[in-house]
Order: C-alpha cells, then sequence, then structure tokens
C-alpha cells in the first residue's frame, strides 16, 4: 500500500515493534495488537482507559498519526523500551 501524499510512513515505531518478542508466539516478533494489548494493559493500570487497537497501531506505523496522547506515548514507551518520544518517531504537530 502506498502511502498518502504528505504522509510519511514511521519505520521507528514499527521496527521497534518487530524488535520485541511476541508473548504468544515463540521465535516471533511482536504482533500490532499484542503491543496493542499490552498499551492497554499499562494505561488501564495507571488509572486511564485504553483502547488501542491493531488498526490504530497499523496508523502509527503508516504514519498517519504522528502524536498519540501523552498516555499512550508513555506506554508505547515503556513497552518498546525507548527513551524518548524521537526514538519512536513521535513529533508533535505544528501550530499556526
Amino acid at each position: 500500500m502506498m502511502a498518502e501524499p504528505g504522509i510519511v510512513p514511521n519505520a521507528l515505531v514499527r521496527q521497534a515493534r518487530l524488535r520485541q518478542a511476541s508473548p504468544s508466539a515463540t521465535g516471533q516478533p511482536m504482533s500490532r495488537q499484542e503491543l496493542a494489548d499490552s498499551v492497554n494493559t499499562l494505561v488501564a493500570g495507571s488509572g486511564g482507559g485504553a483502547r488501542m487497537d491493531a488498526a490504530y497501531i497499523a496508523k502509527l506505523e503508516r504514519g498517519e498519526h504522528r502524536w498519540p496522547n501523552q498516555r499512550y506515548r508513555e506506554a508505547l514507551r515503556a513497552v518498546l523500551h525507548a527513551a524518548s518520544d524521537a526514538d519512536l518517531g513521535f513529533a508533535t504537530p505544528r501550530r499556526p
């Protein structure tokens, strides 16, 4: 699938996911849904509601979403062992 004009795929978040081992499939990388489930668990444990799913992870990887909310970013950094948002290719949107 080709990216829409102006949308740049986020290779960093995808690569970070693929470096993580799947919790359910030995020898396989973490799936999008497994990442979403792990993030949801962390967000829910910190008192927030989470509804992330594999489709949302796909949008992050395709660059359709560039700046998840703060709780999601924190949980994604924790699950993917990233030190910063930039390590996952997240960039704050420009404001006029």
